[in-house]
């Protein structure tokens, strides 16, 4: 979480440690899950998104997982314009077929 004494809370950032599920078929690896990356709109384009995910880098080296992981919505292209700066891939696609 950022804040400060001003204007309170800037920025949260949730992030928590997992494990690939114990299938034969797929390698175990154990991974951070970024859950939420939000900023409020009077602290955007101030490099306060880089340093909370520069922080949660730290957190899953510090505790020797292999990488992060995020879901990013398709609609959402400053998100995902900030995750590729960030240095993230996409690695899979989820596909929705509506009934």
């Amino acid at each position: 979480m950022a804040d400060d004494e001003h204007d309170g809370v800037l920025g949260l950032l949730h992030v928590e440690q997992r494990e690939t599920p114990p299938y034969a078929a797929l390698a175990q690896r154990a991974y951070a899950d970024v859950i939420d990356l939000v900023v409020t709109e009077a602290a955007r384009r101030r490099g306060l998104a880089t340093l909370l995910m520069a922080a949660a880098r730290d957190w899953a080296k510090a505790r020797g997982l292999e990488y992060l992981e995020l879901f990013v919505l398709e609609n959402a292209p400053a998100a995902r314009a900030f995750y590729a700066r960030a240095g993230f891939g996409v690695m899979s696609r989820t596909l929705r077929y509506e009934l």
